[in-house]
């Protein structure tokens, strides 16, 4: 469980220790993000703020 995972032509090794216990989740409406992708994420719940905040 605690094995390196190395993405195929990348140096960075990722462990499963170095991820969070608990991660915020921030519902979007009619969206799917990808990784890498940029995206205009326009919040008005204090919740969801404190979520994409913390995210970063």
């Amino acid at each position: 469980m605690g094995e390196p995972q190395v993405k195929p032509g990348s140096q960075t090794i990722e462990t499963l220790d170095n991820i969070p216990t608990t991660l915020p989740v921030l519902p979007l409406r009619d969206v799917v993000v990808f990784p890498y992708m940029i995206f205009p994420v326009l919040v008005g719940r204090e919740s969801s703020l404190r979520a994409a905040n913390e995210s970063l």
